[in-house]
C-alpha cells in the first residue's frame, strides 16, 4: 500500500495557508479577551492533525470570524466568549445530525451574511483604529500610546499611528496575495517589531518546556453569560457559518 501522506517544502509552504486568519483573531482574543494562548495553539493544532488523518487531505480550521470579530472589538470577558462557543457546537451539531443544514443555508438571504461581514469589519476597524490612537482601555490604564513598546513616538506622530498606517498600507499590499496572506505579514512584522523595540516586560518569567492546557482553568459561564452571548455573538455568527 502507498504512503498517503508525504512531506515536503510545498505541504511546509500549504501549512501557513490559513494562519493569516486564524493568528490576527486568536492573538487578539488571547490579548483582549484573556483566552488562553495554549488552549488555543494546542487545540487548533490537534483538530489539524486529527481532521488530516481522517479526511486524508488538510482541513482549513478557521476561527468564527463574527464571534472573534465583536468579541475583540466590545472586549468581552472570557467566560462570554466560552459561552458562545459552546452553544456554537451544541447548535451546530443538532443542526448536522439532522440534515436541516442545507435547507437552512438554502433560505438565509445573502444579504443578511453581507450585512454581518460589513459590521464585523467596521468594529475591528474602529477597534484598530482606538488602538492607533492610544484610546483603548489598555493603553488608557498605562498612559501610554504603547504599552510594551520603548518608543512612544516618532517625533511629534504617535508610534501607534506609525505602526498603524503602516499595517494598513501592508494589508492594502498583499490583499490578495495567495502566497503571502497580508494578515501573517502584518502579524510576523508585529512580532519583529515587538522584538526589537519591546520593553521585555515579563520575558523573565518565560520557561522552555511542554505545558498541557488547563482543561478548567478558567471560571465557567453562568446563565446570564450564556444569554448574553447567544444574542450578541451566536446569532450574528450562524448566517455566515451556515
Amino acid at each position: 500500500m502507498a504512503n498517503i501522506f508525504e512531506f515536503n517544502r510545498r505541504e511546509l509552504a500549504g501549512s501557513f495557508g490559513d494562519l493569516g486568519t486564524l493568528l490576527p483573531i486568536g492573538i487578539g482574543m488571547i490579548l483582549v479577551n484573556g483566552l488562553s494562548a495554549s488552549g488555543i495553539f494546542f487545540s487548533v493544532g490537534l483538530f489539524y492533525i486529527l481532521t488530516g488523518v481522517y479526511y486524508k487531505i488538510t482541513v482549513p480550521v478557521q476561527p468564527m470570524k463574527v464571534i472573534g470579530a465583536y468579541a475583540i472589538a466590545t472586549a468581552m470577558s472570557t467566560e462570554q466568549v466560552l459561552a458562545s462557543c459552546a452553544l456554537m457546537g451544541i447548535i451546530m451539531l443538532v443542526i448536522g445530525i439532522s440534515g436541516v443544514i442545507d435547507t437552512i443555508g438554502k433560505y438565509t438571504p445573502k444579504p443578511v451574511i453581507r450585512g454581518i461581514q460589513l459590521s464585523a469589519g467596521i468594529l475591528l476597524m474602529v477597534q484598530g483604529f482606538k488602538l492607533m490612537m492610544g484610546s483603548s482601555t489598555l493603553q488608557q490604564a498605562h498612559n501610554l500610546a504603547e504599552p510594551y513598546l520603548k518608543i512612544q513616538a516618532v517625533g511629534p506622530i504617535p508610534i501607534g499611528v506609525v505602526l498603524g498606517f503602516a499595517a494598513a498600507f501592508l494589508t492594502l499590499f498583499f490583499l490578495d496575495n495567495k502566497k503571502m496572506p497580508a494578515g501573517l505579514i502584518v502579524v510576523i512584522i508585529g512580532v519583529v517589531v515587538g522584538l526589537c523595540l519591546g520593553t521585555k516586560e515579563g520575558m523573565d518569567k518565560l520557561r522552555l518546556g511542554f505545558y498541557v492546557p488547563q482543561i478548567f482553568g478558567f471560571q465557567m459561564p453562568v446563565k446570564a453569560d450564556f444569554a448574553f452571548a447567544f444574542f450578541a455573538l451566536v446569532l450574528p455568527q450562524l448566517p455566515m457559518t451556515l
